[in-house]
């Protein structure tokens, strides 16, 4: 979708401040996060496609206002309304700081098989397709000019640029109508597609710089 997620390209964030010592969490809490971002997603299915675009909706305010963490946090509470786990209220008690009422949460305790279950199997996002390819490796393309209202992995920095295909990797999962509820995995061939620089950025960027982006055949058209 066209949020303020999709920032690629665009100047006024400031430089990059690069910690050399940063720790995986910067506390305890942001590790509890992830581990029951991970639980939930694979314990109440809700696909990778449509957990970002969970993240993606939140409101612009909460997108810069809010640490990275807190945006996880922030897409559980969306996940347990779906999934009807919290109530709107008891997510409201829970985002003021205390706890619902002992046994209001109606899920299943997750035991330590269905955890190893979870994080044991490998999950792939490429499935079989039949379909002939529609461009080979050499070929020159243009990034179709896409204004979705849904999820879309193409970003907006690339829309109406021409690139050359530089790889096929097959059938993979659509993520446009993967993040769907419910989702249709839809399997479509993916591309790697480098643009170079000056087609991107125009004649001020170094001429030999190039970005190379994994595009989804529907999201291309040739030139």
């Amino acid at each position: 979708m066209n949020g303020l997620h999709d920032v690629g390209g665009m100047h006024g964030f400031g430089p990059i401040e690069i910690d050399p010592n940063e720790p995986v969490f910067h506390a305890p809490w942001e590790g509890r996060v992830f581990a029951m971002a991970l639980a939930m997603g694979g314990h109440f299915k809700i696909p990778l496609d449509r957990s970002r675009f969970l993240m993606e909706s939140v409101a612009p305010i909460d997108r810069v206002a809010l640490g990275y963490y807190e945006r996880w946090m922030n897409r559980l509470f969306q996940v347990s309304e779906m999934r009807d786990i919290l109530s709107k209220d008891e997510v409201r008690v829970c985002k003021a700081g205390t706890t619902p009422e002992t046994g209001s949460v109606r899920a299943k305790a997750l035991t330590r098989a269905d955890l190893e279950g979870l994080f044991n199997t490998i999950r792939s996002s490429s499935r079989p397709i039949t379909a002939r390819a529609a461009f080979r490796i050499g070929d020159k393309v243009r990034a179709k000019v896409m204004n979705p209202t849904g999820h879309t992995r193409i970003p907006r920095y690339v829309r109406g640029r021409m690139g050359e295909v530089i790889g096929d990797h097959g059938g993979h999962v659509f993520p446009d109508t993967n993040a769907l509820d419910p989702p249709r995995e839809d399997p479509c061939r993916l591309y790697t597609v480098k643009f170079a620089a000056t087609e991107l950025w125009g004649a001020e960027v170094n001429r030999r710089d190039s970005v190379c982006v994994e595009l989804w055949e529907r999201y291309l058209e040739p030139l």
